[in-house]
């Protein structure tokens, strides 16, 4: 049985020259990703020539936290806002230490 891998990914393009190979279009790293390789975040895997996302529809963390701390604060003083993330989503690809 074969292992379920996620949707095709919306963002990339065939590596012109590297047959197999795709390019991740998804952040400013532009990932060539060979056969059955992951870009550098880990949420993309080329199979078969397509790019393909892992994490879609997977949570890793779900909090409600202080709308302060959000770029929306003024919206409304005082009150929360539901933060998600997905999971292999890393600062490091963007050059921080730590994670999100």
């Amino acid at each position: 049985m074969e292992k379920k891998i996620g949707p095709r990914a919306r963002l990339w393009k065939p590596l012109l020259g590297k047959p197999g190979f795709v390019q991740c279009l998804v952040c400013e790293r532009r990932c060539p990703i060979a056969p059955g390789s992951r870009g550098a975040c880990g949420n993309y895997v080329n199979a078969r020539s397509e790019l393909r996302h892992l994490g879609y529809g997977r949570l890793s963390a779900i909090k409600s936290r202080p709308i302060e701390i959000k770029p929306l604060f003024h919206y409304w003083p005082n009150s929360t806002a539901l933060t998600f993330s997905g999971g292999a989503a890393t600062s490091t690809v963007h050059g921080a230490r730590t994670t999100y």
